[in-house]
């Protein structure tokens, strides 16, 4: 009895550990599958595609623009002003006209002019007489002095005479010609060939030598100067760039401009850069560049404000950072992701100040610590390896493109370096797909 009693308990025993593997079976074989399946997804949560692209320099250089305000300026500017007093008694041009060199604009009342003048030369003819006998009397005197028929005394007076009288002929020649040119400025010709603007005055006005205001203002337009201003510091940061090797400048006179005007239209006439000015403007801190510009058409008056589109040089080896990569700190430094050897995210910030060539921003290549000391590779791994920070872009970095997913990066990130590919070179499917996972990445 004792026997079947502990058989019976063995067998229950057995029975319920069996039935307890049996139970934990189903569970056994899944727990694996779930292991492995969430190591997956953990591993697909810390390494996520990012869309990259490579910056390399670009062949030939990067072009340097730069847009500046600017005001146009006529080539050549003559103010029409009397030199002598006196009414006006004719104006003889058409106000906005073209005029030639040499043309009358005004007469002035000529008759005071008129009289002095013949005044002068009435004076003119008494000293020619004076002349005429003086040299009479001191030929006479010449030539009986030696023989003691005169005095040398009375000789030496009749020659002094003489010497007075061509001195006094000669300033009434100088009055004749003082006259006369006075005369002539009675007719106000034009200085120069070019356009003139409104008259200041009206026939019956009194005009004056030194007046304050030009009887009128002579332009020539054909051809403009456009004086451009730039601050005093993007010119030494160019100059340093040209200084330094890194930047190559066309020689002044064949550096282009394009002129755009206050309705927001290029002029269609090519410009060139002349000159830059010897000074700084120490009111403005700027300094002033000049462009002449062709105007055959007259499209560009003097004094309106115009915008030039400055080409500076040319950026050996620089870098081209699409726009679409760039965002924005809370201090307003522009950004990049930059995916390192390690496939590490790193949030590197680099200069705009170069400007922007085809929707992209141009970076001259360089490491930089934030106060602008350079740096070389080690030094900048250095500081990484010590959490500081580290600016600028190299040739040969990988920068990520993709708008939605640099939005759920950090510094710090592992990734996985995928090629970018735009829009335009994506497929139908692929774009829809792309649409479809930012749409659901919002929701959550």
């Amino acid at each position: 009895m004792l026997n079947l009693n502990k058989l019976f308990a063995n067998g229950c025993r057995y029975l319920l550990v069996w039935a307890c593997l049996l139970l934990l079976m189903p569970a056994l074989l899944v727990m694996p599958g779930c292991s492995e399946e969430k190591g997956q997804q953990q591993q697909g949560r810390q390494a996520p595609p990012a869309p990259c692209v490579t910056l390399e320099p670009l062949e030939g250089g990067v072009p340097l623009y730069v847009e500046l305000p600017g005001r146009a300026v006529s080539h050549h500017t003559s103010e029409v002003r009397p030199q002598v007093s006196g009414i006006i008694l004719k104006r003889m041009f058409e106000e906005g006209s073209d005029v030639e060199q040499g043309q009358q604009l005004y007469q002035i009342d000529p008759a005071i002019y008129e009289a002095q003048y013949e005044t002068a030369l009435a004076n003119q003819k008494k000293a020619e007489t004076n002349v005429a006998n003086s040299k009479l009397l001191a030929d006479r005197y010449a030539a009986v002095v030696q023989k003691n028929a005169v005095s040398k005394q009375e000789y030496d007076n009749a020659m002094a005479a003489y010497r007075s009288a061509m001195a006094e002929l000669a300033a009434t020649k100088a009055a004749v010609k003082t006259a006369k040119i006075n005369l002539d400025y009675t007719k106000v010709f034009a200085p120069v060939s070019g356009r003139i603007g409104i008259s200041s005055v009206t026939e019956g006005a009194l005009v004056t030598t030194g007046q304050a205001s030009p009887l009128a203002y002579i332009q020539q337009t054909d051809t403009m100067y456009v004086d451009i201003v730039q601050s005093s510091s993007e010119y030494l940061r160019l100059q340093r760039g040209i200084l330094s090797g890194l930047i190559t400048q066309e020689k002044m006179g064949e550096i282009p401009v394009t002129i755009t005007l206050e309705d927001g239209k290029e002029a269609y006439n090519a410009a060139a850069l002349k000159m830059y000015d010897i000074d700084i403007n120490m009111s403005t801190g700027a300094i002033t560049m000049r462009a002449e510009v062709p105007n055959e058409s007259r499209l560009i008056l003097p004094g309106m404000f115009v915008r030039a589109k400055v080409k500076q040089g040319t950026l050996l080896e620089g870098l081209l950072v699409p726009q679409q990569a760039v965002q924005r700190n809370q201090k307003g430094q522009a950004y990049v992701l930059v995916v390192n050897h390690e496939n590490t995210v790193e949030q590197r910030v680099f200069s705009t100040d170069l400007g922007v060539y085809q929707n992209s921003w141009v970076v001259a290549p360089g490491l930089f610590t934030p106060e602008g000391e350079a740096l070389r590779m080690e030094q900048a791994d250095a500081r990484r390896k010590e959490g500081r920070h580290v600016y600028g872009l190299l040739p040969g970095e990988r920068i990520i493109m993709e708008g939605s997913i640099m939005l759920q990066m950090t510094g710090g990130t592992k990734v996985t370096p995928t090629e970018y590919k735009p829009y335009a070179m994506k497929s139908p499917s692929e774009v829809q797909e792309q649409v479809r996972k930012a749409l659901e990445q919002e929701d959550k």
